[in-house]
């Protein structure tokens, strides 16, 4: 499973470069079990990114019984960020959402908020400048700024 996995990512990383992918959506095929962005990472440090996450009251809950939570309560406790009926369907609708925008600058805004996460204010807004100042001289800069001159929609290559 890790090899065809492995496989995976590299044609996904392969077409992502040729700009034929923007998004992955990942779905269980348990029912009632719903997984977008799969991080395998996040097997690792589960403990200290719980309590960071949900306070270590809550962590200790989960860790302690194995509880699992309902969609409405992972969402109360910041473990999820939405609850839908159809959640495909909502997954594809905020991948058209996120694709409409400029790649690179998508990617330094990630980057800046992972970065940043673990860094005081100071740090993390250096981070986020040293960021933002590496889209400065890239074609979709350029567009989104032509774009917004001409009052059209920009057209973003990730260049």
């Amino acid at each position: 499973m890790v090899s065809a996995l492995t496989d995976c990512v590299a044609q996904l990383r392969a077409q992502a470069a040729r700009r034929e992918c923007s998004g992955v959506l990942l779905r269980s095929n348990v029912p009632g079990t719903f997984c977008a962005g799969a991080d395998l990472k996040e097997r690792v440090g589960g403990t200290q990114r719980s309590m960071r996450l949900i306070g270590p009251a809550r962590a200790k809950l989960l860790l302690f019984t194995g509880r699992r939570l309902n969609g409405e309560q992972a969402v109360a406790w910041g473990l999820a960020e939405l609850l839908a009926e159809d959640p495909v369907q909502a997954a594809i609708e905020l991948l058209e959402a996120a694709a409409k925008h400029a790649p690179l600058a998508l990617a330094a805004a990630k980057a800046a908020v992972d970065e940043g996460a673990d860094l005081a204010l100071p740090e993390g807004l250096a981070a986020e400048r040293e960021h933002y100042s590496s889209l400065f001289g890239t074609h979709d800069r350029m567009e989104a700024l032509r774009a917004f001159a001409e009052k059209r929609a920009p057209v973003f290559e990730g260049q």
